[in-house]
Protein backbone atom coordinates (compact mmCIF):
# COMPACT_ATOMS: atom_id res chain seq x y z
CA UNK A 1 0.00 0.00 0.00
CA UNK A 2 3.08 2.18 0.44
CA UNK A 3 5.53 2.83 -2.69
CA UNK A 4 8.49 5.14 -2.23
CA UNK A 5 9.10 7.02 -5.24
CA UNK A 6 13.40 7.39 -5.63
CA UNK A 7 12.93 9.90 -8.36
CA UNK A 8 12.68 12.88 -5.83
CA UNK A 9 15.96 12.23 -4.23
CA UNK A 10 18.08 10.72 -7.12
CA UNK A 11 16.33 13.50 -9.69
CA UNK A 12 14.69 11.31 -11.40
CA UNK A 13 10.89 13.08 -11.36
CA UNK A 14 9.49 11.48 -14.55
CA UNK A 15 8.47 8.58 -12.04
CA UNK A 16 5.48 11.04 -10.84
CA UNK A 17 5.29 12.14 -14.20
CA UNK A 18 4.74 8.48 -15.18
CA UNK A 19 2.36 7.86 -12.04
CA UNK A 20 0.32 11.10 -13.38
CA UNK A 21 -0.61 9.87 -16.52
CA UNK A 22 -0.26 6.42 -16.05
CA UNK A 23 -1.12 3.47 -13.80
CA UNK A 24 0.36 2.84 -10.71
CA UNK A 25 1.90 -0.59 -11.49
CA UNK A 26 3.47 0.88 -14.67
CA UNK A 27 5.13 3.78 -12.14
CA UNK A 28 6.36 1.13 -9.80
CA UNK A 29 9.10 0.65 -13.06
CA UNK A 30 10.46 3.48 -11.52
CA UNK A 31 10.83 2.92 -8.10
CA UNK A 32 14.40 1.90 -7.23
CA UNK A 33 14.68 2.82 -3.56
CA UNK A 34 12.41 2.58 -0.50
CA UNK A 35 13.05 4.69 2.25
CA UNK A 36 10.20 5.12 4.80
CA UNK A 37 9.22 8.82 4.93
CA UNK A 38 11.40 9.81 2.05
CA UNK A 39 9.08 10.95 -0.76
CA UNK A 40 6.73 8.09 0.08
CA UNK A 41 3.71 7.40 -2.10
CA UNK A 42 0.05 6.25 -0.38
CA UNK A 43 -1.62 4.44 -2.91
CA UNK A 44 -5.31 3.20 -2.65
CA UNK A 45 -6.39 3.97 -5.79
CA UNK A 46 -7.36 7.42 -5.92
CA UNK A 47 -6.87 9.87 -9.32
CA UNK A 48 -4.11 12.06 -7.46
CA UNK A 49 -0.78 10.96 -5.85
CA UNK A 50 -0.41 11.43 -2.24
CA UNK A 51 2.90 11.82 -0.82
CA UNK A 52 4.46 12.10 2.53
CA UNK A 53 7.99 13.77 3.08
CA UNK A 54 10.49 14.13 5.76
CA UNK A 55 11.16 17.51 4.36
CA UNK A 56 11.20 20.46 7.01
CA UNK A 57 13.81 22.86 6.48
CA UNK A 58 13.16 25.83 3.41
CA UNK A 59 15.50 24.16 1.11
CA UNK A 60 14.52 20.94 1.39
CA UNK A 61 10.98 21.93 0.85
CA UNK A 62 12.05 24.19 -2.14
CA UNK A 63 13.22 21.06 -3.82
CA UNK A 64 10.51 18.73 -3.46
CA UNK A 65 8.26 21.44 -4.54
CA UNK A 66 10.16 21.80 -7.47
CA UNK A 67 10.61 18.35 -8.53
CA UNK A 68 6.98 17.70 -7.94
CA UNK A 69 6.22 20.35 -10.35
CA UNK A 70 8.64 19.57 -13.18
CA UNK A 71 7.08 15.98 -12.55
CA UNK A 72 4.01 17.68 -14.54
CA UNK A 73 1.62 18.14 -10.97
CA UNK A 74 -1.99 20.28 -12.22
CA UNK A 75 -1.63 21.49 -8.87
CA UNK A 76 0.24 21.31 -5.64
CA UNK A 77 -1.61 20.85 -1.98
CA UNK A 78 0.94 20.93 0.87
CA UNK A 79 -0.06 20.23 4.67
CA UNK A 80 2.70 21.78 7.00
CA UNK A 81 3.49 22.27 10.00
CA UNK A 82 6.58 23.48 12.66
CA UNK A 83 7.93 21.81 15.42
CA UNK A 84 7.12 23.92 19.23
CA UNK A 85 10.79 23.61 19.49
CA UNK A 86 11.82 26.14 16.28
CA UNK A 87 12.57 29.50 16.34
CA UNK A 88 9.89 32.62 14.97
CA UNK A 89 12.55 33.13 12.11
CA UNK A 90 12.27 29.16 11.07
CA UNK A 91 8.76 29.45 11.17
CA UNK A 92 8.50 32.63 8.99
CA UNK A 93 10.84 30.51 6.57
CA UNK A 94 9.12 28.03 6.17
CA UNK A 95 5.89 30.03 5.49
CA UNK A 96 7.48 32.42 3.01
CA UNK A 97 8.22 29.41 0.98
CA UNK A 98 5.17 27.47 0.92
CA UNK A 99 3.66 30.67 -0.37
CA UNK A 100 5.94 30.70 -3.20
CA UNK A 101 6.32 27.26 -4.00
CA UNK A 102 2.90 25.82 -3.15
CA UNK A 103 -0.57 26.15 -4.97
CA UNK A 104 -2.97 25.33 -2.19
CA UNK A 105 -0.95 25.17 1.79
CA UNK A 106 -2.62 24.10 5.27
CA UNK A 107 -0.74 25.65 8.02
CA UNK A 108 -1.10 22.85 10.35
CA UNK A 109 0.67 21.32 13.50
CA UNK A 110 3.46 19.35 14.34
CA UNK A 111 4.30 18.71 17.82
CA UNK A 112 3.60 21.81 19.56
CA UNK A 113 5.41 20.26 22.46
CA UNK A 114 4.64 23.52 25.33
CA UNK A 115 3.93 26.30 22.52
CA UNK A 116 0.31 27.12 22.24
CA UNK A 117 -0.43 26.03 18.53
CA UNK A 118 -1.15 29.44 17.41
CA UNK A 119 1.69 31.12 18.03
CA UNK A 120 3.41 28.35 15.69
CA UNK A 121 1.05 29.16 13.39
CA UNK A 122 1.21 32.69 13.75
CA UNK A 123 4.64 32.44 13.30
CA UNK A 124 4.62 30.77 9.65
CA UNK A 125 2.33 33.18 8.62
CA UNK A 126 4.35 35.86 9.34
CA UNK A 127 6.37 34.83 6.78
CA UNK A 128 3.86 35.49 3.70
CA UNK A 129 4.21 39.27 1.96
CA UNK A 130 2.21 41.72 3.13
CA UNK A 131 -0.43 42.33 0.41
CA UNK A 132 -1.27 38.60 1.27
CA UNK A 133 -1.41 39.20 5.12
CA UNK A 134 -2.53 43.23 4.90
CA UNK A 135 -5.63 41.35 3.11
CA UNK A 136 -8.96 42.05 5.15
CA UNK A 137 -7.03 44.65 7.63
CA UNK A 138 -10.59 45.96 8.45
CA UNK A 139 -12.35 42.51 9.52
CA UNK A 140 -13.51 42.85 12.45
CA UNK A 141 -11.51 39.37 13.66
CA UNK A 142 -8.39 38.02 12.07
CA UNK A 143 -8.97 35.98 9.21
CA UNK A 144 -5.37 33.87 9.55
CA UNK A 145 -6.52 31.73 12.33
CA UNK A 146 -8.34 28.42 12.82
CA UNK A 147 -12.45 28.75 11.95
CA UNK A 148 -12.71 27.66 15.50
CA UNK A 149 -10.51 30.63 17.41
CA UNK A 150 -13.70 32.74 15.89
CA UNK A 151 -17.57 33.15 16.48
CA UNK A 152 -19.75 30.78 14.41
CA UNK A 153 -21.47 33.84 12.49
CA UNK A 154 -17.82 35.01 11.36
CA UNK A 155 -16.58 31.45 10.02
CA UNK A 156 -18.34 31.49 6.45
CA UNK A 157 -16.52 34.75 6.28
CA UNK A 158 -13.16 33.31 7.50
CA UNK A 159 -13.02 30.43 5.13
CA UNK A 160 -13.96 32.65 2.39
CA UNK A 161 -11.26 34.45 2.82
CA UNK A 162 -8.57 31.57 3.13
CA UNK A 163 -9.99 30.10 0.28
CA UNK A 164 -9.61 33.54 -1.90
CA UNK A 165 -5.55 33.12 -1.39
CA UNK A 166 -5.60 29.45 -1.04
CA UNK A 167 -3.94 29.18 2.66
CA UNK A 168 -5.95 27.57 5.12
CA UNK A 169 -5.24 27.70 8.95
CA UNK A 170 -6.07 24.40 10.23
CA UNK A 171 -4.41 23.72 13.80
CA UNK A 172 -5.84 19.78 13.60
CA UNK A 173 -3.63 17.90 11.57
CA UNK A 174 -5.63 14.91 11.71
CA UNK A 175 -8.55 17.60 10.31
CA UNK A 176 -5.89 19.37 7.65
CA UNK A 177 -4.99 15.79 5.89
CA UNK A 178 -8.52 14.95 5.56
CA UNK A 179 -9.65 18.31 3.60
CA UNK A 180 -6.49 18.62 2.07
CA UNK A 181 -7.30 15.62 0.12
CA UNK A 182 -10.52 15.93 0.09
CA UNK A 183 -9.86 19.53 -2.30
CA UNK A 184 -7.77 16.84 -4.51
CA UNK A 185 -8.56 16.78 -8.19
CA UNK A 186 -6.78 14.95 -10.96
CA UNK A 187 -3.09 15.43 -11.38
CA UNK A 188 -2.96 17.07 -8.08
CA UNK A 189 -0.47 16.35 -5.83
CA UNK A 190 -0.59 16.29 -2.04
CA UNK A 191 2.39 16.73 0.08
CA UNK A 192 1.79 15.92 3.76
CA UNK A 193 5.69 17.62 4.65
CA UNK A 194 7.79 17.91 8.02
CA UNK A 195 7.46 14.38 9.64
CA UNK A 196 7.81 11.26 7.44
CA UNK A 197 8.05 8.20 9.40
CA UNK A 198 7.83 9.54 12.24
CA UNK A 199 4.68 8.14 14.16
CA UNK A 200 4.11 10.63 17.05
CA UNK A 201 3.48 13.97 18.16
CA UNK A 202 4.20 15.79 21.39
CA UNK A 203 1.94 17.92 23.44
CA UNK A 204 1.81 19.71 26.63
CA UNK A 205 0.84 17.55 29.60
CA UNK A 206 -2.36 19.93 30.38
CA UNK A 207 -0.99 20.42 34.09
CA UNK A 208 2.45 21.59 34.39
CA UNK A 209 2.98 24.78 34.95
CA UNK A 210 4.63 27.07 31.96
CA UNK A 211 7.76 29.53 32.23
CA UNK A 212 6.83 32.32 29.89
CA UNK A 213 8.80 35.18 29.91
CA UNK A 214 9.43 36.39 33.28
CA UNK A 215 6.39 35.33 34.63
CA UNK A 216 5.20 31.84 35.64
CA UNK A 217 1.90 31.05 34.35
CA UNK A 218 -0.46 28.82 34.18
CA UNK A 219 -2.03 27.31 30.87
CA UNK A 220 -5.31 26.10 32.80
CA UNK A 221 -6.20 29.56 33.08
CA UNK A 222 -5.69 30.53 29.72
CA UNK A 223 -2.80 33.29 31.11
CA UNK A 224 0.38 31.78 28.71
CA UNK A 225 -2.18 33.07 25.22
CA UNK A 226 -1.89 37.12 26.72
CA UNK A 227 1.71 36.74 28.58
CA UNK A 228 3.61 40.22 27.77
CA UNK A 229 6.46 37.69 28.07
CA UNK A 230 6.63 35.87 25.41
CA UNK A 231 9.38 36.31 22.77
CA UNK A 232 9.40 33.20 20.75
CA UNK A 233 11.79 31.09 22.14
CA UNK A 234 9.84 28.26 23.03
CA UNK A 235 13.11 25.75 24.07
CA UNK A 236 14.27 28.09 26.99
CA UNK A 237 11.14 29.82 28.04
CA UNK A 238 8.94 26.88 28.46
CA UNK A 239 11.71 24.35 29.93
CA UNK A 240 10.13 23.38 33.27
CA UNK A 241 6.71 22.57 31.37
CA UNK A 242 5.83 18.52 30.83
CA UNK A 243 5.14 17.33 27.71
CA UNK A 244 3.58 13.45 26.34
CA UNK A 245 3.89 11.79 23.73
CA UNK A 246 0.57 10.83 21.54
CA UNK A 247 0.80 8.72 18.08
CA UNK A 248 0.22 10.48 14.91
CA UNK A 249 1.45 8.82 11.83
CA UNK A 250 1.26 11.12 8.74
CA UNK A 251 1.27 7.79 6.38
CA UNK A 252 -1.47 6.15 8.34
CA UNK A 253 -3.92 9.04 8.70
CA UNK A 254 -3.17 9.89 4.45
CA UNK A 255 -3.89 6.08 3.98
CA UNK A 256 -7.60 6.52 5.75
CA UNK A 257 -8.45 9.94 4.34
CA UNK A 258 -7.93 8.70 0.98
CA UNK A 259 -9.87 5.50 1.74
CA UNK A 260 -13.02 7.50 2.75
CA UNK A 261 -12.98 9.85 -0.42
CA UNK A 262 -15.59 7.10 -1.97
CA UNK A 263 -17.98 8.04 0.57
CA UNK A 264 -17.36 11.85 -0.24
CA UNK A 265 -18.00 11.23 -3.90
CA UNK A 266 -21.20 9.50 -3.17
CA UNK A 267 -22.24 12.56 -1.93
CA UNK A 268 -24.83 13.87 -4.64
CA UNK A 269 -23.54 18.09 -5.47
CA UNK A 270 -21.09 18.24 -2.67
CA UNK A 271 -18.66 21.10 -3.94
CA UNK A 272 -15.55 20.32 -2.37
CA UNK A 273 -13.51 22.69 -4.60
CA UNK A 274 -13.12 25.84 -1.33
CA UNK A 275 -14.04 25.89 2.13
CA UNK A 276 -16.60 25.06 3.20
CA UNK A 277 -18.05 22.40 1.13
CA UNK A 278 -21.61 23.01 0.18
CA UNK A 279 -23.75 21.05 -1.80
CA UNK A 280 -26.13 23.57 -3.18
CA UNK A 281 -25.42 26.93 -4.53
CA UNK A 282 -27.60 29.02 -1.77
CA UNK A 283 -25.60 27.39 0.81
CA UNK A 284 -22.42 28.76 -1.19
CA UNK A 285 -24.01 32.46 -1.05
CA UNK A 286 -24.94 31.97 2.20
CA UNK A 287 -21.73 30.65 2.93
CA UNK A 288 -20.06 34.13 1.30
CA UNK A 289 -18.05 31.78 -0.45
CA UNK A 290 -19.91 33.37 -3.58
CA UNK A 291 -17.36 35.68 -5.34
CA UNK A 292 -20.13 38.28 -5.46
CA UNK A 293 -21.60 38.06 -2.34
CA UNK A 294 -21.27 40.46 0.74
CA UNK A 295 -18.21 42.08 -1.14
CA UNK A 296 -20.94 43.90 -4.19
CA UNK A 297 -23.24 44.47 -1.45
CA UNK A 298 -20.53 46.29 0.67
CA UNK A 299 -18.58 48.12 -2.21
CA UNK A 300 -22.25 49.67 -3.53
CA UNK A 301 -22.74 51.50 -0.32
CA UNK A 302 -19.41 52.78 -0.01
CA UNK A 303 -18.26 50.68 3.18
CA UNK A 304 -15.35 47.87 3.50
CA UNK A 305 -16.64 44.55 4.23
CA UNK A 306 -15.04 44.61 7.95
CA UNK A 307 -17.25 47.50 8.30
CA UNK A 308 -20.44 45.67 7.10
CA UNK A 309 -19.51 43.10 9.50
CA UNK A 310 -19.37 45.42 12.41
CA UNK A 311 -22.76 46.70 11.69
CA UNK A 312 -23.68 42.99 11.92
CA UNK A 313 -22.44 42.84 15.19
CA UNK A 314 -23.94 46.25 16.37
CA UNK A 315 -27.24 45.14 15.00
CA UNK A 316 -27.31 41.79 16.90
CA UNK A 317 -26.33 43.33 20.03
CA UNK A 318 -29.26 45.86 19.94
CA UNK A 319 -31.78 42.97 19.42
CA UNK A 320 -30.41 41.50 22.13
CA UNK A 321 -30.14 44.98 24.58
CA UNK A 322 -34.47 45.32 22.66
CA UNK A 323 -34.55 42.09 24.37
CA UNK A 324 -33.24 42.69 27.24
CA UNK A 325 -35.64 45.78 27.98
CA UNK A 326 -38.63 44.04 27.27
CA UNK A 327 -37.71 41.30 29.54
CA UNK A 328 -37.51 43.98 32.18
CA UNK A 329 -40.56 45.20 31.53
CA UNK A 330 -42.58 42.13 31.74
CA UNK A 331 -40.92 41.13 35.16
CA UNK A 332 -42.19 45.06 36.67
CA UNK A 333 -45.86 44.25 34.99
CA UNK A 334 -45.75 40.61 36.35
CA UNK A 335 -44.05 42.14 39.82
CA UNK A 336 -47.01 44.63 39.74
CA UNK A 337 -49.91 41.92 38.94
CA UNK A 338 -48.65 39.99 42.06
CA UNK A 339 -48.89 42.79 44.21
CA UNK A 340 -52.33 43.26 43.24
CA UNK A 341 -53.21 39.83 43.48
CA UNK A 342 -51.71 39.94 47.64
CA UNK A 343 -53.65 42.99 48.45
CA UNK A 344 -57.22 41.33 46.79
CA UNK A 345 -56.50 38.22 49.12
CA UNK A 346 -55.53 40.20 51.75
Amino acid sequence: RYVSISGFRRGMAPSLAHLLTCSLAHSLAYAHLHIQGRSELVEEGQPFPVIVDSASTPQQLSKLMDEVKEAGARKTILVMGCKGSSDAGHRAAIGNMLHFKADTVFFTNDSPGTCPPDRIINDMVAGMPEEVTGRHAGSYHGWLQDPHRVPQWYQPWLLRYQSEVGRYIVEDRFSAIRVAVGLAKPKDVVIIAGRGHIDYMEYWDGASPLSGGNASVDIIDGNIFEDPGYSGSDAEEFSRAETVLGWFDDRVEARNAVAKLRYLDGVKDLDRSTLPWTRYPEEREQSGLSATVGSEAAAASGQYLGEYLREIVVENREREDDSDDDSDEEEEEYSDAEDEDSSILI
